[in-house]
């Protein structure tokens, strides 16, 4: 459930040791690794490990379908700009926001929100999202919207290792200190990357889940028998996963609302808000 954040923090310590360690890409890896050879040290491994599920759901009422929040990005398509994209799932009605996300990567990334009806048409049908709208290549689009689903969220930990292979002990304790150093000093930014830059969102027909973290710990270090010197330091996440299950039937926001009392013979809009 975590394994963007283990990919992160594999990118934040090569980046934090170029220079201290030579051909870094080779030296801190992603788990789990075999016993590394005497020439090939040190070594850095971060290791998923125990995934735990306690009993119970944060929301038992999960037999009705309510709206669900969903973003998907959508990278544009070289021969197509304009479309028509398909759509991972089947929005409501008048829940869509898309934005256009300009020179993507670079300092002047920014974001344009386009207008449904007039800059794109969303078939609900298919579903599938076109644009009228110029959209350059350069450029990404990130539309948010809501679905009918069901949904349970599960509260959940999981651990994960940093294993250090060194042929001495100062060595060992130097590589060890210095990822906690790494890891902690980048706190705020992993979960922010793991709940909002990046989110870990995984779906597949109608089922889908999405990920998010709310705390990274520290809970100790161990020596482990080897042929080297090896540390074993353990961290323990805890967080939410929202499990749903698209509905294919769905309903409707409601849109207008005549008032009880004298009848007035027009409908009062209503603004859609979803959070």
């Amino acid at each position: 459930m975590i394994q963007e954040l283990l990919d992160h923090i594999v990118q934040i310590l090569r980046q934090e040791l170029t220079g201290a360690i030579p051909n870094i890409g080779t030296h801190v890896l992603l788990g789990p690794v075999a016993e590394p050879a005497a020439a090939t040290l040190p070594v850095i491994a971060l290791t998923p490990g125990a995934l735990a599920i306690p009993p119970g759901a944060r929301d038992l009422s999960s037999s009705e379908p309510r709206p669900q929040p969903f973003v998907q990005t959508i990278p544009v398509n070289p021969a197509s700009p304009q479309g028509p994209y398909p759509l991972t799932k089947t929005p409501m009605n008048t829940s869509a926001l898309c934005k256009l996300v300009l020179d993507v990567g670079t300092l002047d990334e920014r974001q344009v929100l386009l207008i449904e009806g007039s800059d794109y048409i969303v078939d609900y049908q298919v579903p599938s999202i076109a644009f009228s709208a110029a959209i350059p290549l350069t450029s990404a689009i990130l539309l948010r919207y809501a679905f009918a689903g069901v949904f349970t969220i599960q509260n959940f930990q999981q651990d994960f290792t940093i294993e250090v292979y060194e042929s001495n002990h100062t060595m060992s304790e130097k590589w060890l200190a210095l990822a906690l150093a790494a890891v902690m000093t980048h706190y705020d930014e992993l979960l922010e990357r793991f709940n909002t830059t990046q989110p870990t969102l995984y779906s597949g027909g109608v089922l889908g889940s999405a990920h998010r973290l709310t705390q990274l710990q520290p809970s100790g270090a161990v020596l482990v028998e080897s042929p080297h010197i090896r540390w074993r330091m353990t961290f323990r996440t805890a967080g939410q996963l929202t499990l749903t299950r698209a509905s294919e039937g769905g309903f409707s926001l409601i849109e207008k609302i005549r008032s009880p009392g004298q009848h007035s013979g027009e409908a009062v809009d209503i603004a859609v808000g979803l959070e």
